[in-house]
């Protein structure tokens, strides 16, 4: 209302159920880059504060506890939506699912429907999952390569305490030549 020249565009899942269900892919991101070796990241640091916002905050409506809970989660969605659209005039806000293509999106903005060119689909499920499964793994070959380091390390030390024990138990040369 304070800026009448403004669009605004609120993009919508089919139902609720959709977006909590994409929702819960999605979310375990933030938990990811809080493990090694992500948390040592200067940028995921620095971006760390904003995550937080809107992986935990943002989605439940500040119930950060409840960050994975579908019925919140359900409900946060349907109330921010509604929040939106009762903020913004009708003939200034486009809902827009991106399953409705260019159509809707152009004819809004006043531009003509790219020729040629797809609708861009960034993040279908499958890829999603992907990326989350990478990312996971990342964290999961990070703590076999400290085992391992770990491991090594007391391979070494054990090795040296023998050798040293050896050593001190063996008679020395000096010794045994004059022992003759």
């Amino acid at each position: 209302a304070e800026h009448p020249e403004v669009k605004g565009i609120l993009t919508v899942r089919d139902d609720p159920d959709k977006y909590v269900d994409s929702w819960l892919v999605a979310a375990p991101f933030i938990d990811i880059v809080q493990r090694a070796p992500f948390k040592w990241m200067t940028t995921v640091k620095e971006l760390m504060p904003e995550l937080r916002v809107e992986y935990i905050d943002e989605t439940t409506g500040g119930d950060v506890e409840k960050y994975l809970d579908r019925d919140v989660l359900r409900e946060y969605y349907t109330e921010y939506n509604q929040e939106v659209q009762d903020s913004i005039p009708p003939e200034r806000l486009l809902t827009f699912n991106v399953k409705q293509g260019w159509g809707p999106l152009c004819e809004y903005l006043g531009h003509p429907i790219p020729e040629g060119i797809p609708f861009p689909h960034v993040h279908t499920r499958a890829k999603l999952e992907g990326e989350m499964f990478f990312l996971q793994m990342v964290t999961w070959v990070w703590k076999l390569c400290e085992v391992i380091s770990f491991a090594s390390f007391l391979a070494v030390m054990v090795k040296a305490k023998v050798l040293i024990t050896k050593t001190k138990l063996a008679p020395s040369r000096n010794h045994s030549k004059k022992l003759e």
